[in-house]
């Protein structure tokens, strides 16, 4: 289940309500994350992206016991376009200057642990 919200501009795009969860659908691997949110006519496509050498890899202990690895990045890379119809009326670019955050379990990733 993907939920966004973006506001841009003043005007708010809310793909938060029941009504979007079956129409969104998202995409997760260690260094990128793709989704793509659907409300009415309006969908919403983001893009977030870097190199495995511009993260940093962290050991979370729950308390149950088990570990995850958070693999984080404070320099990566955001596109984000928003459709009406076939129609794009809003695209946004950041280069550098978007924060991504992945949590897994496996630990034969490509970023460096540092914890």
């Amino acid at each position: 289940m993907t939920l966004a919200k973006l506001i841009c501009q003043g005007v708010t795009y809310d793909f938060t309500d029941v009504t979007c969860w079956l129409g969104s659908s998202s995409v997760l691997d260690y260094t990128c994350w793709d989704f793509d949110c659907v409300k009415g006519r309006q969908r919403l496509i983001g893009s977030l992206w870097t190199r495995p050498d511009r993260m940093v890899g962290l050991t979370y202990r729950n308390p149950d016991g088990d570990t995850i690895c958070c693999l984080n990045s404070k320099i990566a890379h955001c596109e984000l376009r928003l459709l009406e119809g076939p129609d794009t009326i809003v695209r946004l670019r950041s280069e550098g200057k978007a924060a991504l955050e992945v949590a897994v379990k496996e630990t034969d990733h490509p970023v460096r642990m540092y914890l």
